[in-house]
């Protein structure tokens, strides 16, 4: 995790820097792109109304820059805001400023990016969001990354005499985990193998030739003991000895890079 957790494959999260400003009143006189961004009226912003404030003595801020690994290009932001820490939750709003690098998976690769952040660095259990309907593109980059259509406020936003719906959107810890291959269900191996021992709270965690189930435990493994809903197959080091001595174990073979034999 240590040099990643800020980068992805095609951008990096980055801190703000004093020329950024001048980025974002460009950006702010592109209406496309800022009747994505917001239901309020569009106008022009001056290079003053981007300047980074005076946070001495403020609340941390989580709001990062989009930047691109190839050349270091500024196209965007991406922010965590309206936290509410005793629930665990809190709000995402990212934007893409530079039209060049639309729907070419950069605001995906961000979204990723600032998941991993939100769920592993600042343990939140919830990151939700709202998306007007008539972004589609957005919607698309919500849903491949895992966000999921909670809801809608109807007719929340009137456009050129159009009315149209307020999206929510939103994505839990586990939901993302399972994503990432971080948890599997415990009977996954049973399920697949039908000489594979029944998972019970007695067995949960045992060993046998080919494979070990382990839980997920506050995102470490570790054998279970306990009834936990999730876990993960990883493969088992039983070697070609450890089956000769055991007339019931098997060699069969080097388990798979990255799963299990299963």
């Amino acid at each position: 995790m240590e040099g990643t957790l800020f980068k992805g494959e095609r951008v990096y999260l980055a801190a703000r820097r004093p020329d950024d400003a001048e980025a974002f009143s460009r950006w702010s006189a592109n209406p496309a792109y800022m009747r994505l961004m917001d239901t309020e009226p569009v106008r022009p912003l001056p290079t003053e109304a981007f300047a980074a404030p005076d946070r001495q003595g403020a609340a941390p801020d989580y709001n990062f820059r989009i930047r691109t690994l190839a050349d270091d290009a500024l196209i965007g932001f991406v922010a965590l805001h309206s936290f509410e820490w005793s629930n665990g939750v809190a709000r995402l709003s990212i934007g893409i400023g530079d039209p060049a690098y639309w729907g070419k998976g950069y605001g995906t690769d961000a979204l990723r990016i600032v998941l991993r952040y939100a769920f592993d660095e600042l343990n939140l259990y919830r990151v939700g969001l709202d998306v007007i309907a008539y972004n589609t593109r957005a919607i698309r980059a919500y849903e491949k990354v895992g966000f999921t259509r909670e809801g809608a406020i109807r007719g929340a936003v009137l456009r050129d005499g159009q009315r149209y719906d307020s999206i929510l959107m939103g994505i839990l810890r586990e939901e993302w985990r399972a994503l990432q291959g971080r948890d599997r269900p415990v009977a996954a191996c049973a399920a697949r193998d039908p000489r594979a021992p029944k998972m019970t709270n007695k067995n949960r965690g045992r060993r046998r030739p080919g494979f070990a189930c382990y839980a997920v435990v506050v995102g470490r493994l570790r054998p279970s003991v306990a009834p936990v809903g999730r876990a993960r197959c990883r493969p088992s080091r039983t070697s070609r000895a450890s089956a000769r001595r055991s007339p019931r174990a098997r060699w069969r073979g080097p388990a798979p890079r990255g799963g299990c034999r299963c």
